[in-house]
């Protein structure tokens, strides 16, 4: 197949391979795998990790986001609050469809050693029969109950081994990345050179 066969086939392939709604970045640039990428990211960290992911996976990117923001203020309080009593929030997006993608890498930070609220309710509204889910996390002081909490919410998942990133190093993003290549290559996924579209 010749160049503009190539860049058909993928341009068809990227139509069906995006989120219906919900903020996402699609990239390509030679062969493209059929990855999902879904982050809730609240400081920035997470969205880096997951950018990171998408550089490397030629992946799609779906940020989850409450429709109700976090006050700083209160953001402690009212996170326990929804922890102890299980609240989960209403989603911005709606969740895209899992039927379009084969691995999904779905990562949060670490919040009173567990999932964020806006995740779980992602989680909660997502079934994922038949597909490779791996989880990630960003902390600062331990993981926690992170992977276990994941496990018992990702229904029906094939679920792989996820991968943790230690925030409160100095040299976080750096050491990142060859924690993320090397967690790719165990996965199975190749990494590719990709750039945004």
């Amino acid at each position: 197949m010749d160049i503009k066969g190539l860049w058909k086939s993928a341009r068809l392939h990227m139509a069906h391979n995006v989120p219906e709604r919900g903020p996402y970045m699609k990239i390509l640039h030679g062969p493209c795998l059929r990855v999902l990428i879904v982050y809730y990211s609240y400081t920035g960290n997470t969205r880096t990790v997951a950018q990171m992911m998408r550089e490397r996976t030629c992946g799609v990117l779906y940020g989850v986001e409450p429709l109700e923001p976090y006050d700083t203020a209160s953001l402690e309080k009212t996170t326990q609050c929804e922890r102890d009593r299980k609240t989960l929030p209403v989603l911005r997006y709606a969740p895209p469809l899992m039927t379009h993608y084969d691995f999904i890498l779905v990562g949060c930070p670490v919040w009173h050693q567990s999932l964020p609220a806006p995740l779980r309710s992602f989680l909660h509204q997502t079934d994922f029969t038949g597909k490779r889910v791996a989880p990630f996390c960003t902390y600062e002081k331990g993981a926690g109950n992170f992977f276990a909490d994941f496990a018992m919410l990702a229904k029906n998942a094939d679920l792989l081994r996820g991968f943790a990133f230690d925030i409160s190093r100095y040299h976080f993003v750096c050491e990142s990345a060859v924690l993320l290549d090397a967690s790719l290559a165990a996965l199975g996924i190749p990494s590719l050179r990709c750039v945004a579209m």
